[in-house]
């Protein structure tokens, strides 16, 4: 129901497709396929499988991106649903064991604008999200609202949430700055916890960015490994350079042998 709600607003969704969620080729099936069982039966070769299906009852719509894991992710994902399985009493069905082949990934996005094989590199997005989340809560304490007032409570919300803005808008300017001069990234958490020290951030909001304060960012930008507030740096590549370099997502695992696409 929420799918579907957003692609009659004409917004766009990327999801994970659940196990218990129906599949049918053609809108006409009435029963749905076995959706593991036909990929390895018409693409045994496919490392990466995209499909025009439809989900539900209701017989919805999507694009289907099927992408087949390497060994080693599916040896683990065997353990770990052998492992829940037992502690529920429960035996994994024969169509269960073959999902854990693949990943499959459910969108409405167009293929002119996202390529089949960046989908799953998109979709680990999710985890930055959460992050982002994560901070706020933590550091500006946004779920946290003292008084029962209902106007006292939207205040506090649209405070919190112009506020957010602000040290985003900062953000931007100064992850601009250090890719552009130091070829590195600014870290979003320690760049909150500087504004908070010495009430920097209530400085800011109430007299302004000024160029003492911007010249203070940038000397701790360059300060390189002296406490300042870049992130530390990785050999591999962050989430945001794989989505700039549009890697595809077998990349971010083993290898695969087979790279072939197939578009059916």
């Amino acid at each position: 129901n929420s799918l579907k709600v957003i692609n009659q607003a004409g917004a766009y969704f990327l999801s994970r497709l659940p196990g218990s969620v129906n599949v049918y080729l053609y809108k006409e099936d009435t029963i749905p396929i076995d959706l593991a069982r036909h990929l390895d039966l018409h693409f045994a070769h496919e490392t990466m499988i995209e499909l025009q299906v439809y989900i539900t009852a209701e017989k919805m719509p999507v694009r289907l991106i099927a992408y087949r894991m390497p060994l080693d992710v599916i040896e683990k994902r065997k353990r770990t649903a052998n492992r829940n399985a037992q502690k529920r009493g429960r035996n994994m069905t024969e169509a269960s064991k073959n999902r854990l082949n693949f990943s499959f990934f459910i969108t409405n996005v167009s293929e002119t604008i996202w390529k089949p094989e960046v989908v799953g590199t998109i979709y680990t997005l999710r985890w930055q999200v959460e992050l982002i989340f994560k901070e706020w809560k933590s550091s500006l304490k946004i779920h946290y609202m003292k008084g029962s007032d209902r106007n006292r409570i939207k205040c506090l919300l649209y405070g919190k949430l112009i506020t957010i803005m602000v040290i985003n808008m900062l953000f931007s300017v100064l992850d601009w700055y250090a890719e552009t001069v130091l070829a590195q990234q600014v870290s979003f958490h320690k760049l909150i916890n500087w504004l908070l020290r010495d009430s920097r951030l209530s400085q800011i909001m109430l007299e302004g960015l000024s160029s003492i304060k911007v010249n203070l960012l940038i000397d701790e930008i360059e300060r390189g490994k002296r406490g300042c507030l870049l992130k530390q740096k990785r050999k591999r590549r962050t989430t945001q350079g794989h989505i700039q370099a549009a890697t595809p997502c077998w990349d971010l695992y083993e290898p695969f042998e087979n790279k072939r696409v197939n578009i059916a």
